[in-house]
């Protein structure tokens, strides 16, 4: 065993991700640019406050080709890559990379009830801008794979008078009510870096794995799994909360509360979540946590009287303790991960989970149990599959206000908000590593629960009759 751990750590490090850059922890992944001044900029460009250059159009829906439309159930895709022939219609990858697309949103139906939209004509409208390529470059030292979010109303802006309030996002209005908040308008919106990303001061010309069919991944970014990340930001886990960068301390905002426009404006996400903890992560008690939007809607005061408040990973979904309460990405792992946190605001903040505190490649360590990876996490590593939603991302749709498909195979697991016992990431304490070990401790919960036939000094542990052990197709395990 000993070789054969020092083989696979060898192996490891010796890697390349191409002939320029070695693959190390500072090199192997790339990020989420979802943010809300990108957000922003598409809905600014969709109310016509940005023009659309010739070269980055926007297309009434209205006016789209068929030929850059692909349905998917009760999905649409528009694609602006059709007036290009590159990115989703590139001649050699095109074809492979829009079934990937439609994979994933036929995915997301199979999880979410889509039976509220009643009008056979209707349909939840994914708006696909033109992609990077070597012939549209991404932006000036772009470190992004993808980005994706809501379509908003016109007075969701920061730049024109809005109105105070909570904003859904056209997606969660279409799928939820079954009525098109707005038939000349797209439902959210993707934009896929094919080109390259800036990552540690050097340019990566990075690949995708784009067969949806096959798990057979090389050591290249999962384009089904980026993909899925993006769609579910459209379906509204994105956050409008910054910082205000004029005061030393950080204090949070609303990110359209600038200059004289005061209103303050936030996502549905924002409201139904973000919980600081003000007990140094003390989950035990609801007393522990102070709600980040309160009535009005507005900043809770008692966030701000925090330095630096959404800095030291101290931002929960919900104000319960564990293991149903997740981390929301809030913080710095510099040791593990360099997201670009040192010169400004992470454009991650809020709108993704910590996936270093439940990731695998932090408690791979800690038996029994595996953590899977979260698809909201900041990150995507090179090799990597994330192409399910986990238990725990689907339990916080729901509780957004999306109803389940009837058919998930899941579904009892999931709505039932068991298991205690179900062992993937249920841990019961995080204590960060000090010095130079950089790893967090976990405590596993209690298996006894899982025993059937417990007497004297021997443990009978029966996994068939445990209904809640099955693996993400709703198989049961066996061993």
């Amino acid at each position: 065993m000993k070789k054969i751990i020092t083989l696979f750590f060898a192996t490891f490090f010796a890697m390349s991700v191409n002939a320029q850059v070695p693959q190390d922890f500072t090199f192997d992944h790339a990020e989420c640019g979802t943010s809300p001044e990108a957000i922003d900029n598409f809905n600014d460009v969709a109310w016509g406050r940005v023009a659309a250059g010739p070269n980055d159009p926007f297309t009434p829906i209205g006016t789209f080709p068929a030929g850059g439309i692909v349905t998917c159930g009760r999905f649409k895709l528009y694609f602006e890559d059709f007036a290009f022939n590159e990115g989703f219609f590139d001649p050699a990858n095109g074809a492979n990379r829009r079934n990937t697309f439609c994979a994933v949103v036929t995915y997301v139906q199979s999880v979410l009830s889509m039976q509220n939209i009643t009008n056979t004509n209707q349909y939840v409208d994914v708006h696909v801008r033109r992609s990077y390529t070597p012939l549209f470059p991404a932006p000036n030292q772009y470190g992004a794979l993808a980005v994706g979010g809501p379509y908003y109303p016109a007075n969701y802006s920061s730049t024109v008078n809005n109105t105070a309030g909570i904003f859904n996002g056209f997606a969660y209005d279409h799928i939820t009510t079954g009525n098109d908040p707005d038939a000349t308008a797209y439902d959210c919106v993707v934009r896929v870096n094919f080109h390259q990303v800036w990552i540690q001061n050097v340019y990566y010309t990075h690949s995708y794995w784009d067969q949806p069919s096959s798990l057979n991944q090389k050591c290249v970014f999962d384009l089904y799994s980026v993909l899925l990340h993006e769609v579910t930001h459209g379906l509204g886990w994105i956050s409008n909360i910054n910082e205000d960068s004029t005061n030393p301390n950080l204090p949070i905002k609303s990110a359209h509360n600038t200059g004289s426009n005061n209103n303050h404006q936030f996502t549905r996400y924002d409201n139904v979540f973000l919980h600081f903890n003000n007990a140094n992560n003390n989950l035990s008690s609801t007393a522990n946590f102070d709600k980040l939007i309160i009535n009005g809607p507005a900043i809770n005061t008692q966030v701000n009287t925090n330095n630096q408040p959404i800095r030291f990973s101290k931002i929960w979904l919900y104000n319960n303790n564990r293991p149903l309460n997740q981390p929301v990405y809030s913080g710095d792992y510099v040791f593990m991960h360099a997201l670009p946190q040192l010169a400004g605001v992470p454009a991650s903040f809020l709108s993704h989970l910590n996936e270093q505190l439940m990731s695998f490649t932090f408690t791979q360590r800690i038996s029994p149990g595996f953590s899977p990876l979260y698809v909201m996490g900041p990150f995507m590593n090179i090799g990597e599959q994330k192409r399910l939603l986990t238990f725990q991302e689907i339990r916080a749709l729901l509780q957004l206000g999306y109803t389940a498909n009837p058919s998930y195979v899941n579904l009892n697991t999931v709505q039932l908000n068991t298991p205690a016992n179900y062992l993937a990431g249920q841990f019961t304490e995080y204590v960060q590593g000090t010095g130079n070990s950089g790893f967090p401790e976990g405590a596993m919960p209690n298996i006894l629960t899982l025993a059937n036939n417990s007497s004297g000094v021997s443990l009978n542990i029966d996994l068939f009759s445990n209904i809640n052990l099955m693996d993400a197709n709703g198989d049961p395990i066996r061993v």
